[in-house]
């Protein structure tokens, strides 16, 4: 792992910080679930991970969904249909 990536987990939990750690983080968990090798125990305290980085990201998503909305001037955001072609087309 490079030095910049180091720097931004918590060094006291060793838990991922970044959006794009926590997305990684949350795929490994979904793949040890999945492979079905883990004792309940254990695979119900990967879940209860999962659903906390499940839940972070999400949070993180929808306030850069609200910038992205807010920076576009667009009150329902880019994902809105345009009211006219923007072709001019029919």
């Amino acid at each position: 792992m490079s030095a910049s990536k180091q720097a931004s987990r918590n060094p006291d939990e060793g838990t991922p910080t970044t959006f794009d750690e926590r997305l990684a983080e949350l795929e490994r968990i979904a793949a040890g679930l999945e492979s079905g090798d883990l004792g309940l125990e254990q695979a119900l305290e990967h879940y209860q991970q999962g659903v906390a980085l499940l839940r972070s990201c999400r949070k993180e998503l929808e306030g850069v969904r609200a910038q992205v909305q807010e920076l576009s001037g667009e009150p329902g955001g880019p994902d809105q249909p345009l009211a006219i072609d923007p072709d001019g087309k029919s």
